[in-house]
């Protein structure tokens, strides 16, 4: 949408209160948690404290994280190591200079 309808409305955006959501699914895409943060918290500061709230209501002492390069900063990465979990992270592979063989 253009013009002053849309110009309108990202003002008042501004104004509507905003949350972040949350949803932990299991292999399947299953539903096993969802937990709500303040909007102007990033997705990327959410990650752990989701798996750990999990963890703690499960009792588990590990899960697998699986996630894509987009959800998982550096940051992200060295906490979940520093928690001990077991983790697949999906990264984008740079360009082989080379054929590889099958």
């Amino acid at each position: 949408m253009t013009g002053p309808a849309s110009r309108a409305t990202r003002r008042n955006a501004a104004l509507e209160p905003q949350a972040t959501v949350r949803l932990l699914t299991d292999a399947a895409g299953f539903r096993l948690m969802v937990e709500a943060f303040e909007g102007n918290k990033a997705e990327t500061q959410t990650m752990l404290p989701v798996f750990k709230a999990y963890m703690a209501t499960r009792r588990l002492t590990d899960v697998m994280v699986v996630a894509g390069a987009g959800m998982v900063s550096e940051a992200n990465r060295k906490a979940i190591e520093a928690e001990g979990l077991s983790f697949i992270l999906g990264l984008k592979i740079p360009d082989v200079p080379y054929v590889l063989e099958e």
